[in-house]
């Protein structure tokens, strides 16, 4: 079980002439939820309501001001286990556009040190990637750049996935295969899903459906 208690956060505004503080903004307080291995947490607000910036503290590439994370009551714990997380965005920039869609795949399992898990080859099906294996990066459509950073991420093998907006300005039917993809992952291999996003209908589709989900309004 995940424990999140608590978590503060804030951000400074600085003068940009000056390079001084001048005030403050509270994104965060006392942001309190807990989660079960295999649940669909879904996270709903408006913009600047501090969605993604509690993916990134959760995912550890920022800190809260306060608060804490636990993994079955442990800091530590919870420390060693985001290693292996993913935070899937729309940013496809990470991606070598030059390359190709095989080349840069082969990169990433390189840096992570991991070799593709033959239980999880059946997404390139489902992702219809292996059309797109000798294409370019840069000549892929949003949808399909959508789809291979799914697939990227899942090379780790992650227990704990924290998407932020991920099927923003998708068309409806790539939108709906990545939902579908989104259950198997929850209901075959268990994987632990926190989705952000602005669509009532996707947290509807995605956590009501397993009755295991709930939904965090911020």
């Amino acid at each position: 079980m995940i424990e999140i208690e608590n978590l503060k956060k804030s951000f400074d505004i600085y003068n940009s002439i000056l390079l001084r503080k001048i005030s403050s903004k509270l994104v965060l307080k006392d942001v309190s939820f807990k989660i079960n291995k295999g649940d669909v947490v879904g996270v709903i607000g408006k913009n600047g309501s501090g969605k993604s910036t509690l993916l990134k503290i959760l995912f550890g590439s920022i800190e809260a001001d306060s608060g804490s994370l636990k993994l079955y009551g442990d800091e530590k714990k919870y420390k060693e286990f985001i290693k292996n997380s993913s935070l899937i965005n729309s940013n496809d920039r990470s991606f070598f556009w030059r390359l190709s869609l095989e080349e840069n795949l082969d990169y990433f399992k390189s840096i992570y040190g991991s070799e593709e898990k033959e239980e999880f080859r059946f997404l390139k099906d489902d992702l219809n990637l292996l059309d797109l294996y000798n294409r370019n990066f840069s000549t892929l459509s949003s949808g399909e750049k959508k789809k291979a950073i799914l697939y990227r991420a899942l090379l780790k093998d992650p227990e704990l996935i924290l998407f932020d907006e991920f099927t923003q300005s998708l068309d409806l039917p790539t939108k709906k295969s990545i939902e579908s993809l989104i259950k198997s992952l929850v209901k075959d291999y268990k994987k632990t899903i926190i989705w952000v996003t602005h669509d009532l209908n996707e947290i509807m589709s995605l956590c009501i459906e397993f009755e295991i989900g709930d939904v965090l309004n911020m």
